[in-house]
């Protein structure tokens, strides 16, 4: 971004991109919470378990590498 230089700006892209990530993932969780409490649903739930654990895993692999550059 052009707008922001310097350490001040790094920073504020970096919290952007991090309340960014969070915001775009607040409906897909909020959907699997719903999928895991529906009873008729219930065969999928330890899919659907290990499904929250594998977003996790990318979730924190992906916010590793924004901290990092």
């Amino acid at each position: 971004m052009i707008l922001f230089r310097g350490i001040g700006g790094r920073i504020f892209c970096k919290i952007g991109k991090f309340v960014f990530c969070i915001f775009s993932l607040i409906k897909p969780i909020k959907r699997l919470v719903d999928m895991v409490y529906d009873e008729s649903k219930a065969p999928f739930r330890f899919l659907i378990l290990g499904g929250v654990f594998v977003v996790q895993g990318v979730l924190l692999i992906v916010l590793s590498l924004l901290v990092d550059e």
